[in-house]
Parts: C-alpha cells; sequence; structure tokens
C-alpha cells in the first residue's frame, strides 16, 4: 500500500454498491451541493432541496435515526457528504 492509508467511513463501507447510472446521479447530485473548496456541511434546509421535503422533515428523519447530524456550536443540524450520500443511495434503492 505504499504506506498511504484509505479511510472509509462506516456509512460508505456500510453501503450497497448500485448500479453506476445510480451512482452518477448521486455523484451529480452532491457535486451540486458541495462544490470544491466548500465545507462538506449541509444545513436542514440545504438537505431538504435535495431531497424536495420540508427541512422540518428533515429534522423529523435525525429523530428517527435515518440521517445522522453534526451540532453546530449554536445547536443547529449539519450533515456531512458521507450521510447524504448513503441516504441518497437508501432513497435509490428504495425506488428501485
Amino acid at each position: 500500500m505504499d504506506g498511504i492509508a484509505t479511510i472509509t467511513t462506516p456509512t460508505e463501507a456500510a453501503a450497497p454498491r448500485l448500479d453506476p447510472a445510480v451512482e452518477a446521479m448521486v455523484d451529480e447530485i452532491l457535486n451540486t451541493h458541495f462544490p470544491k473548496g466548500v465545507p462538506s456541511l449541509l444545513r436542514p434546509g440545504e438537505l431538504a432541496d435535495i431531497f424536495r421535503v420540508d427541512p422540518k422533515t428533515v429534522t423529523r428523519w435525525v429523530g428517527q435515526g435515518r440521517i445522522t447530524a453534526i451540532r453546530s456550536p449554536g445547536g443547529h443540524h449539519r450533515f456531512h457528504r458521507d450521510e447524504v450520500r448513503a441516504l441518497l443511495r437508501r432513497q435509490c434503492d428504495e425506488t428501485r
């Protein structure tokens, strides 16, 4: 391995591999909302825009354990790119 470590998050390791077309769609959505150089955390409203739901629905998803949120110092939810990717994959898998 030439001394280079690869870190895989638990959500990425546990996520099933989807067909390449679905993976491309997930990547396109994430690249739209996570441009290069921008922190990889989304606010509930931004996540709601991706899934076309109300921000309160996103907050309910946190309570149901459907997605894991990070709390900001002000107590607001933030969502990491890997968590969003895992939820997108699950959502795509459920619709197939």
